[in-house]
């Protein structure tokens, strides 16, 4: 964690970003660092569309728990399908990596 911290503190040094997302930045430190301890995987690169994807299904989640007359997920509801679409997205990702892994195309770091 600490690595990938100094490595994205190195990075703001030598580039001296006039403004910063800071939501952004701290979404693909924490992609990095997640993907390095439990897939010894690069996320940063999709950093961008798994943030995207994990706020719709906490969105989503919490809608659910605070309304619990919710109609299923089959039902197609734009909050549903959005819901399934984020949810896709992550599987895409973890599977992916994962297929990678038994094709031999990326050893386990």
């Amino acid at each position: 964690m600490s690595e990938e911290t100094e490595r994205m503190l190195a990075r703001w040094d030598r580039e001296s970003p006039a403004t910063l997302d800071l939501d952004r930045a701290l979404m693909t430190l924490t992609l990095t660092i997640v993907g390095r301890c439990l897939m010894s995987a690069d996320l940063s690169d999709e950093s961008d569309a798994v943030g995207q994807a994990v706020t719709v299904m906490l969105r989503q989640t919490v809608y659910r728990l605070t309304h619990p007359l919710m109609l299923p997920l089959g039902f197609p509801t734009p909050k549903n399908r959005a819901f399934l679409s984020a949810r896709a997205e992550l599987d895409r990702l973890v599977y992916g990596i994962i297929e990678e892994r038994r094709s031999g195309k990326q050893p386990p770091k």
